[in-house]
């Protein structure tokens, strides 16, 4: 099954990227030029979302089509939102990377 979502995040070389697990990543040198093409992308699939990894290793949906809308962490955790949302950041790009 291909994968569905379109990540954007800072490359390794200071650029941002935008990769679909199981692909090569295009760059771009500002992350706005990189999320306007991974909507591009998602626009001309039928299910598709777009998810942009912050610089403090948050992540944001900033666009969804056809799939269900990923729910927020709950305001109250013994671990901490933050916490809990940066570890799952920091877990899909270390699997985007040796995708």
């Amino acid at each position: 099954m291909a994968s569905k979502t379109l990540h954007v995040y800072r490359a390794s070389d200071g650029k941002w990227a935008v990769k679909k697990a199981g692909s090569r990543q295009s760059t771009f040198s500002t992350r706005q030029e990189a999320v306007r093409t991974a909507r591009k992308i998602a626009k001309r699939q039928r299910e598709a979302q777009v998810v942009t990894h912050g610089r403090n290793g948050q992540f944001v949906v900033t666009d969804v089509r056809g799939l269900p809308v990923i729910q927020k962490p709950p305001k109250q955790s013994s671990l901490g939102t933050a916490r809990i949302s940066k570890a799952i950041s920091d877990t899909l790009l270390k699997r985007l990377q040796t995708a």
